[in-house]
């Protein structure tokens, strides 16, 4: 062999070495990649045989138990013997099928609901003593208008006259007090007036002393409507003639200073006054009435009239005034003007009685029965009657008619320029909402639902009959309950997933062993062609070591 050949033939080799090298890893990454496969197979198989499914029981008309996968059209679906559950999202909505939902859509009412699935309301021919739904509304817009009607009860209290006269308690209390010194005054004995002036004008008193009084203050300067100054004195001992009646004109003199059943006292109005601007001193002293600081006549105070007269009495000689033309007559119409000047309240019995008679027709009524007479209807189907019942009124609400919104109320505060202002904001939304059939009917994403929170689960609840005996009708109610606490719905070890797991794995490593032995017998070949090759590979670099030996000694020769 030549040398030029040698060194092809090496190179081949060379080449064929590198390719198989390059063979041998290839196969030996598809060997790894097999056993990646391999665990994968394992934990697939591994999560069937952890995996569970969601199963619910039921009964046949014979009692037997059955077990179905659980899926919403299997748990909320009409049927013989189930527990009627709900499932409800987390807005508190029921979820209804495509069909229920169409149903309830097109029904105005739950009688026209309850034909959409055959059945039918019978007349049982009976009635029913039952509460009348528009009493509570009647009744507390009557109970407001008769606790107003109550609290506007008239009373006696409110009701009064005002009387004068001789009659009144005062009045008799300053004659009484009075008696003897105005017949003395009548006698010529004017001063004795002074006595009971000087009580009325202020008197203030503590029992004790000569005749049983000891009075306290005197001499009081008082100011006439002249504008004169008169000594309101003790007047000769000041006191009253009559045992015991000058502490009388204590509740006198307090009417006068402090005002009698909360007014001020004034002096009696006179039609026939016939005091002016012009008229003398003694005139204006013995008026009634006087002219203001705007030239207004007024009519006086019982006090200053009172002043006035005391005035008059102690000086009507200097005054121009004859004793019996003048002072007595001023007297006498100073006694008759004294039973207009203290007013009485008494009860006013026939304006009291007249608003008591008012009053009582207006008595609000209540119109409305608290109870009515209602027809007792039965129906073909009883239980399934029952049922849609529940659905309806869990969609609807409680009444009969279409109602299937709920409206709730949210109160916020908030700070607008230093002021708290309070907002009230209502949503009105639906009590339920329609979950699609796809989704109705897959157990998968039910028990996904249950377990992630997504949906949670109400089932009735049966109270107390009500007219079973008529209408096999039962009191229900809608109460929320753990999917977990439900004894018809059950958690399973899923038989059949295993199965398709196990059959799975054991075919793929079956196929995976095939491989490997296939990767293997093939690497088995390239080593042995691999050890050919490098023996090969070794006798051709022999070869050429050897000719390059010859020919380096011919040429040295």
């Amino acid at each position: 062999m030549g040398l030029s050949a040698s060194q092809a033939k090496l190179l081949s080799i060379t080449a064929r070495l590198s390719d198989n090298e390059l063979r041998s890893q290839t196969i030996t990454s598809a060997k790894m990649a097999l056993a990646n496969q391999t665990t994968e197979a394992s934990k697939k198989y591994i999560d069937a045989l952890n995996s569970t499914k969601f199963t619910y029981s039921t009964y046949d008309l014979d009692g037997n138990k059955t077990y179905v996968p659980l899926t919403g059209s299997q748990l909320t679906t009409y049927g013989e013997l189930k527990n009627q559950y709900g499932i409800i999202n987390t807005n508190g909505q029921i979820l209804v099928s495509e069909t229920d939902a169409a149903n309830y859509t097109s029904s105005a009412n739950l009688e026209e609901f309850l034909t959409k699935y055959g059945i039918e309301r019978i007349d049982s021919g009976k009635t029913q003593t039952v509460t009348n739904p528009e009493y509570a509304e009647a009744y507390e817009e009557w109970k407001t208008l008769y606790d107003q009607w109550v609290a506007d009860e008239p009373q006696q209290s409110d009701y009064t006259k005002e009387v004068t006269g001789t009659d009144t308690a005062l009045y008799q209390t300053f004659i009484d007090a009075s008696d003897k010194c105005y017949k003395h005054a009548i006698d010529g004995r004017a001063e004795c007036y002074l006595h009971v002036l000087s009580h009325m004008i202020d008197l203030t008193v503590e029992q004790g002393g000569m005749f049983g009084w000891t009075f306290v203050g005197y001499p009081k300067e008082k100011t006439t409507s002249t504008g004169d100054q008169v000594n309101i004195a003790d007047a000769f001992g000041s006191y009253i003639h009559g045992d015991g009646k000058t502490g009388q004109m204590q509740a006198v003199s307090d009417a006068i200073k402090y005002g009698y059943n909360g007014k001020t006292v004034y002096a009696a109005e006179d039609p026939d006054d016939t005091l002016t601007e012009d008229s003398s001193k003694a005139e204006q002293l013995l008026s009634n009435y006087y002219y203001n600081e705007d030239g207004e006549k007024v009519l006086k105070t019982l006090e200053q009239k009172c002043i006035d007269l005391y005035y008059v009495v102690a000086n009507y000689g200097s005054l121009g005034l004859n004793y019996s033309r003048d002072l007595i007559p001023a007297l006498e119409s100073f006694q008759e003007d004294m039973s207009l000047a203290f007013t009485q309240l008494i009860p006013d019995e026939e304006a009291y009685n007249n608003a008591y008679a008012e009053w009582s027709l207006k008595k609000p009524t209540l119109d409305v029965p608290q109870t009515i007479e209602e027809i007792i209807y039965k129906y073909n189907d009883a239980e399934k009657a029952q049922w849609y019942i529940n659905l309806w009124h869990r969609m609807n609400g409680p009444s009969e008619e279409k109602d299937g919104t709920i409206t709730t109320s949210e109160v916020t505060t908030t700070e607008e320029n230093g002021e708290y202002v309070t907002t009230k904001t209502e949503t009105t939304s639906k009590r339920w909402d329609i979950l699609e059939d796809g989704l109705m009917n897959s157990e998968e994403w039910l028990k996904y639902a249950l377990e992630s929170g997504t949906v949670s689960l109400e089932r009735v609840n049966y109270a107390e009959e009500t007219n079973s005996e008529e209408t096999g009708l039962l009191d229900a109610e809608w109460t929320s309950i753990v999917y977990s606490s439900a004894t018809d719905i059950s958690e399973e070890t899923d038989e059949a997933a295993i199965a398709v797991a196990e059959a799975e794995y054991e075919q793929r490593t079956k196929e995976i062993e095939a491989k490997d032995t296939q990767y293997d017998n093939m690497l088995k070949l390239l080593d042995t062609e691999h050890s050919a090759l490098q023996t090969e590979y070794e006798s051709v670099k022999g070869v050429i070591s050897k000719n390059i030996e010859r020919t380096l000694k011919i040429y040295s020769a």
